[in-house]
């Protein structure tokens, strides 16, 4: 009869430490979650920190454009 009572405790124990452990993870997923909806671009995604210069919201439209040919 005390085996089984120490077995319960063991696997009340057991359980109770799964359940937090699955807690915790899910807690650190949600602040991960979080903090990227406040920062969708992360500093090493920025792109003007970025090696291959890319630029967003330029003013002056590609050389390939359109507009910068001209029939005469």
């Amino acid at each position: 009869m005390t085996c089984r009572i120490f077995k319960n405790k063991d696997l009340k124990a057991q359980q109770y430490q799964n359940e937090l452990r699955a807690f915790l993870r899910y807690e650190q997923r949600l602040k991960q979650a979080y903090a990227h909806s406040q920062n969708p671009f992360p500093r090493r995604w920025q792109p003007d920190g970025h090696s291959r210069g890319v630029q967003i919201n330029s003013e002056q439209p590609p050389s390939s454009s359109a507009e910068n040919y001209s029939l005469d």
